[in-house]
This record gives structure tokens, C-alpha cells and sequence, in this order.
């Protein structure tokens, strides 16, 4: 008898393939429930609604420690990228390199977001930007065990039901970084911090791998 579980994910190309039945499982019938919207499918993963969910990898492993959330990760990235084309800035706000940031307020999701992890990771070890000198301002708070902040991190939340792409434009942060796409076809008021980002991310895949893996967050 095959072992029947389900699985929450989002719609990308590596899962397209079980989403649509041409790749199955061995021994497993699988019910995949598609969800895009990442904090629902978050907290449904918390919730323990499914038995195998697409999972924030920052939230899993500061939570590693403590392991309150219950969850076993295995080695399966439904996204696999680099996170230099994720950085937006507002065009008004004197931000002309990563450095720049240095002193701005940055807003994020979280402060846990995988994309934003990793593009923190980047913006220190590759371009040299201060991390504790910027205030960073999150969409939403994530509560993970007793985690507390550290003393250096400047950490405040954003104006409830408001979105980080409005507070960006409004010129409340300097800078967001977001799984979102805000451009080259959005406000005019929004661009990259990297404008080249395309080669940015060539050359940084071209570099030793030991030497990568020096720079990831």
C-alpha cells in the first residue's frame, strides 16, 4: 500500500513536474496543494496542516537550535538563485553603491527571510556594507522560540497594513529587499542597487567555489 501524504508549495518550475503528475513518487501517493502566498504557507507549515511543506531555509535554521517548529528539513530547493536582482532602492535617496546603505533604512519581510538572509550575506562580505548601521524595517514580525535580536541589530516593524514597495516610494525606507519583482516596469521611483546584476551574478558564479562559499549567509 502506497504512503499517502500531502505537500504545500508554491508554483515554480522544479515542482511544476509533480504538481502536474508527469513525475511520481515511488510508493507515494502524494496531494500537493499549491499555495503562492509564502506567510500562509508558512504558517501552515508551523500548523502542522501538511506533512511535508516548502519552508523559509533563514526560519528553519534559527530555529535549529531551539527546534520548536518540528520540522525536519531535507535537501530539496524548489528555488535555486542568486539575490542581487532583489535589492531595490529609491532612486531619490543617494544610494549610488551597496556602501550607500550604510546609515538608511532598509526595509525587508522579515528579518528570517531566506532572500533576505542571503542578500544581507552578499552586501557585507561582497560590497562591504555595515549591517549594523542600517535600520532595517520589517513587513511583519516572525516569533521564533525564544530568539531574542542582538544587541547591534536595528530592527523595527513597518506601519501595519502598509506595503514596504508603498513605503519605498513614499521615501520611508531608502532601500527594500523583497522576493517581490518592483522592477525595471514598475515605479519610476524604484530601481536596482545593481543596476548590472545580471553580470554581478555571472561573475560571482565564476569565482572558486571555496571562495562562494566564504561569502553566503
Amino acid at each position: 500500500m502506497a504512503l499517502k501524504l500531502s505537500m504545500t508549495c508554491g508554483l515554480y518550475d522544479p515542482s511544476q513536474p509533480l504538481i502536474d503528475g508527469r513525475v511520481t513518487p515511488r510508493d507515494i501517493d502524494l496531494e500537493i496543494h499549491v499555495n503562492s502566498d509564502d506567510r500562509s504557507r508558512q504558517r501552515d507549515g508551523r500548523e502542522g496542516k501538511f506533512d511535508i511543506a516548502e519552508f523559509f531555509t533563514g526560519i528553519y535554521m534559527a530555529d535549529l537550535e531551539q527546534r520548536t517548529l518540528g520540522l525536519t528539513a531535507i535537501p530539496i530547493f524548489v528555488k535555486r538563485m542568486f539575490r542581487h536582482s532583489y535589492i531595490y532602492i529609491n532612486r531619490h535617496a543617494g544610494i549610488c553603491s551597496p556602501k550607500d546603505l550604510n546609515g538608511k533604512r532598509v526595509g525587508l519581510q522579515t528579518w528570517f527571510t531566506t532572500t533576505a538572509l542571503w542578500a544581507r550575506g552578499i552586501l557585507e562580505d561582497e560590497y562591504g556594507a555595515d549591517l549594523k548601521s542600517i535600520t532595517w524595517v520589517a513587513n511583519w514580525a516572525e516569533k521564533i522560540g525564544r530568539w531574542q535580536p542582538p544587541p547591534w541589530l536595528k530592527l523595527e516593524p513597518a506601519p501595519q497594513g502598509v506595503k514596504l514597495h508603498d513605503l519605498l516610494i513614499a521615501a520611508n525606507i531608502d532601500a527594500g529587499i523583497t522576493t517581490e519583482t518592483w522592477a525595471p516596469f514598475g515605479h519610476p521611483d524604484i530601481d536596482f542597487l545593481l543596476p548590472d546584476y545580471a553580470e554581478q551574478e555571472r561573475q560571482y558564479f565564476k569565482r572558486p567555489a571555496s571562495f562562494r562559499s566564504n561569502t553566503r549567509s
